[in-house]
């Protein structure tokens, strides 16, 4: 197989400045070699921060403003791409070489219509004719799982989930037929039905003879496709090997443990408290002609975890934001502590806001980019405490440092930004967090810890949760009780046992048998895992 794409020894470096509060140099990427063949996969792993999304920028010469890249080797189907130039570059890009990012909302123009998205690179590459541009965009939106593709063509990012955004996304970067797909993250917002069939693409391409550059930190998803993995720490690759033996038998000490942490493990859990804190009874919205959400209704007890799952579109979200009173439902109403909440004005509402705090699914946008990490916490944080030692407790229990207090979203990898969009919403020590896909950013050790970490702050707070989730090995290793929604409604409801281990209704059957699919770990108890893949995550203890 011929190489697409050769590194050898790739370094970059940020000037100083980068990390805020005075920060010195960053040396992100150390003496980085690997190569991808035509109709093969590598996979870079490693925590959030590692330099996995680095690598993958500077291969496009996109590592941002003040990088300074270098490398003895980079070539490109051939072509030396060490010294080009602005010009060169936009031949390269999309033509040759396609990528998905990591952000789906900050990657798509916020102005442009999602049709005009995917049709910019076939235009200014001219690889189809114009009068079959708008049939081919159609066509690429079916590929990849967008329902209804005729009318999501017209319709702006910020009117399609998380999940449809990245699906766009996908067909953006596959529009123009590049011979090499770098992928950061493409299904991190996808349900597991969406995922499959994606992985399920991007496995066709690569039998077409597609090169694929795979960034991600879900293990299962590298041990369903990747051929080789090359597992990155603090700028530099420890291990590089073929995937199956690399994933069951890891030689360096950081890629056993991130091995480990791949698989989920419950600790003990607490006694439930049994006040009910929160209460959504027959709640309903539309928007215009689409019902987003009908009749869903649900209580959720001090100390609980609800888990809510279902496709992308299917109205997770929008309950998430009727819960904590960002929309009013149409009909229906919402209680918290036993008092009204979804029908006051928000001048009535503001008071007991800190009862009730959401984890956002993107918290780039959800974050001002002018403020500092110290700024973002601190402003959560009641006035009569201590806000520069709660600030540093906050950022200590999410696994971030002192030297992240002073920089700003855009200086933090998107598993940092999550973090700090945990520790924001625990601030004001709420009774109630809804969290909206929280871990879907984060690395497979990150994401333990998180995990870990809202269970310790149920058991000491008492603190519900709500929690809303696409990957359901996450939904199973954390929720007490599960709803699953279809189209806007919830088709079943029961404890996690029940619902993972004998689903009643054909859809909950459906995302369980399309989790196998996707090499996932949330296999109904006693249905083995896709061969390849990492062993199946341990059912909650009650």
């Amino acid at each position: 197989m011929s190489a697409l794409l050769t590194v050898e020894n790739l370094d970059v470096r940020f000037g100083p400045g980068r990390g805020g509060g005075g920060a010195g140099p960053v040396h992100a990427v150390r003496d980085v070699s690997f190569s991808v063949a035509a109709g093969e996969c590598l996979a870079l792993v490693g925590e959030s921060g590692s330099g996995k999304s680095t690598v993958a920028r500077a291969l496009l010469g996109l590592a941002g403003a003040g990088a300074r890249t270098s490398a003895r080797t980079l070539r490109v189907d051939g072509r030396d791409v060490t010294g080009f130039g602005a010009r060169e570059w936009r031949s390269v890009r999309g033509r040759v070489v396609g990528l998905v990012a990591q952000d789906a909302l900050v990657s798509l123009d916020p102005l442009r219509r999602i049709g005009a998205e995917i049709a910019e690179p076939m235009r200014l590459h001219g690889t189809a004719e114009r009068s079959r541009i708008g049939a081919r965009v159609v066509e690429l939106l079916r590929r990849v799982g967008v329902p209804d593709p005729e009318a999501r063509a017209t319709q702006y990012p910020h009117e399609l989930s998380g999940g449809l955004r990245q699906r766009a996304l996908i067909a953006s970067a596959l529009a123009a037929g590049p011979r090499l797909l770098i992928a950061d993250e493409p299904t991190t917002a996808l349900d597991v039905t969406v995922q499959a069939q994606i992985l399920d693409l991007l496995a066709g391409a690569k039998e077409d003879g597609t090169g694929l550059l795979l960034i991600s930190h879900d293990l299962g998803v590298v041990a369903r496709i990747a051929d080789r993995t090359a597992v990155l720490r603090r700028g530099e690759v420890v291990e590089t090997g073929p995937t199956p033996a690399l994933l069951t038998a890891p030689r360096h000490p950081y890629s056993r443990a991130l091995v480990a942490a791949s698989v989920l493990r419950s600790p003990p859990r607490a006694p439930k408290r049994t006040g009910t804190v929160l209460e959504v009874d027959a709640v309903s919205l539309s928007y215009g002609a689409r019902t987003a959400v009908h009749e869903v209704s649900f209580t959720l007890r001090a100390g609980e975890t609800v888990g809510l799952v279902g496709e992308s579109g299917s109205g997770k979200s929008t309950v998430a934001r009727l819960a904590t009173g960002l929309l009013r439902p149409r009909s229906g109403t919402v209680r918290l502590d036993g008092e009204p909440w979804s029908e006051l004005p928000e001048r009535l509402r503001r008071p007991r806001r800190a009862r009730i705090q959401l984890i956002h699914q993107d918290p780039y946008s959800a974050f001002d980019p002018r403020f500092t990490v110290s700024r973002i916490i601190a402003e959560g944080i009641p006035r009569h405490e201590d806000r520069a030692a709660r600030t540093r407790e906050l950022l200590d229990l999410v696994g971030l440092g002192p030297e992240h207090l002073h920089r700003r979203p855009d200086q933090l990898s998107g598993g940092q930004r999550q973090r700090v969009a945990i520790a924001r919403a625990l601030a004001p020590s709420p009774a109630v967090l809804v969290c909206d896909e929280p871990v879907s950013a984060l690395d497979a050790s990150v994401r333990a810890q998180v995990l870990d970490l809202l269970d310790d702050v149920q058991q000491r707070l008492g603190t519900a949760l709500l929690f809303v989730s696409h990957d359901l090995s996450v939904i199973r290793r954390i929720s007490d009780r599960v709803l699953v929604m279809k189209d806007a409604e919830v088709v079943e409801e029961g404890t996690a046992e029940e619902v993972f281990d004998a689903p009643r209704h054909p859809y909950t059957k459906s995302l369980l048998a399309a989790a196998l699919t996707a090499g996932t770990d949330a296999a109904p108890s006693g249905v083995p895992t896709r061969p390849g893949t990492l062993p199946a995550a341990a059912a909650r203890p009650r």
